[in-house]
Order: C-alpha cells, then structure tokens, then sequence
C-alpha cells in the first residue's frame, strides 16, 4: 500500500489533523512557534514589510496558526 495513499485519503486527512494539531506534542511545538513569531513581529517598525517563507510545510498545520498572528496588510507569506 502506497502510504501517500493512506496519509491523504479523505479518512487520512483526519489522521493528518490529529497528528499534526491536535496531538499535545505538536499542539505545545506550534504554539511556541507562534509565540516566537508574535514577539519578533513586535519588534519590528510598523511601517516595515514582512516576508516570511515556511520550508517544509507540510499539511500547514503550523501555518494555520502563524498566518493568524501576522498582520495580513503588510506581511508576504510563501510555505513550501
């Protein structure tokens, strides 16, 4: 069996979430990722641009929550 097969089936998806989001170890990594994001954003001028490229992205599972803590007016975002 092709595990591409099982990983992103409509019943891998859900596989795929709680692997990824909902499961305590990955729900505390994305969460101090995010807080990270949040605290340079912060320290950065207003008036400056963001750019931010994800490498590895995956299922966005990570990108989910950072696009939140971005302001959307000023910020490019690019996930691989």
């Amino acid at each position: 069996v092709n595990p591409l097969e099982l990983l992103f089936s409509n019943e891998g998806l859900q596989l795929l979430q709680r692997l990824y989001q909902d499961e305590p170890w990955s729900m505390h990594a994305n969460q101090f990722i995010r807080e990270l994001l949040v605290q340079f954003v912060a320290s950065i001028p207003e008036d400056r641009p963001l750019r931010v490229l994800e490498v590895g992205a995956g299922t966005g599972a990570t990108t989910q929550l950072l696009l939140a803590a971005l302001p959307p007016s000023r910020t490019e975002y690019w996930f691989t």
